[in-house]
């Protein structure tokens, strides 16, 4: 049994690493495009994408406040239905919420804000 527990781990921890990816997203106001760049132990890949393309900044809202693991994910949506997962998130609501609507207006899509405790 403990040797099943063993190789268990063993594969969770490889899949962790090779799994494991680094994504860097970097905005140029005066060329109009987004570039997208994920790194893993797999490869690399880097995607340009034109402003014109976005559909829309939205903010999910993840996890439940009253076991205080509350979360907002900043992701953005492609006119073809496809989401870029950012990576960018933060506890604070109103926070998250401002850098999207930052976002959106540099890039002339619409914002999609998750409600706030505050609000």
């Amino acid at each position: 049994m403990i040797y099943l527990l063993g190789l268990f781990l063993l594969f969770a921890g490889t899949a962790a690493v090779l799994l494991n990816e680094q994504v860097v997203i970097l905005l140029y106001a005066e060329r109009k495009n987004l570039t997208v760049r994920k790194r893993s132990l797999m490869g690399s890949e880097l995607r340009v994408i034109p402003f014109a393309a976005f559909r829309s900044v939205d903010v999910m809202k993840v996890g439940q406040v009253h076991k205080g693991t509350q979360l907002y994910h900043l992701n953005l949506t492609l006119k073809t239905g496809e989401k870029i997962l950012t990576r960018r998130h933060s506890r604070d609501g109103e926070e998250i919420n401002a850098v999207a609507l930052e976002l959106s207006k540099l890039i002339g899509c619409e914002t999609n804000e998750a409600p706030t405790s505050r609000r």
